[in-house]
């Protein structure tokens, strides 16, 4: 009588259990990535203290965007000053975000004593400043800059 039950469920095992098994192990992919997506929603925070105009959104507006200006042109008003334009407008941002910009110089490049200066920072754009001349510049500088705003 055992006998015949041990066989039944082991018929039944081998039956279903090797295609449920399979299916669980289909969908485990699927299972992690819906963890690893809660986990970063629920985790991933940005948070504006302050900003230049002193408007505040709501946190669902708030937008990281970065990039890189590399177009250099000698300053006419700032003798020994070179600057490059670095466009925002793809960010929309719809007021001045908080702008942080440095310098990336090519391994053969002349390093510059200053850091890079904003300047004439609105929500399409600004311009970065930095002492040097236009020969070394040209000579692989570029801009990096990370900005935080708000988009609504």
């Amino acid at each position: 009588n055992d006998r015949g039950k041990r066989r039944i469920s082991s018929g039944i095992n081998a039956e279903y259990g090797d295609s449920l098994n399979a299916k669980l192990l289909k969908m485990i992919p699927t299972l992690l990535l819906l963890v690893v997506l809660a986990t970063l929603s629920n985790t991933t925070t940005v948070t504006i203290l302050n900003t230049i105009d002193g408007s505040a959104h709501p946190p669902p507006c708030v937008v990281i965007c970065s990039g890189i200006a590399s177009t250099w042109i000698p300053s006419s008003i700032h003798p020994g000053f070179v600057f490059a334009f670095a466009n925002m407008s793809g960010c929309n941002f719809v007021s001045a975000p908080l702008v942080t910009a440095t310098l990336s110089a090519g391994y053969f490049s002349v390093v510059p004593a200053s850091a890079v200066t904003v300047r004439q920072l609105t929500d399409k754009k600004f311009y970065g400043y930095i002492q040097g001349e236009i020969e070394d510049a040209n000579n692989d500088w570029k801009i990096v800059w990370t900005a935080t705003g708000y988009n609504c």
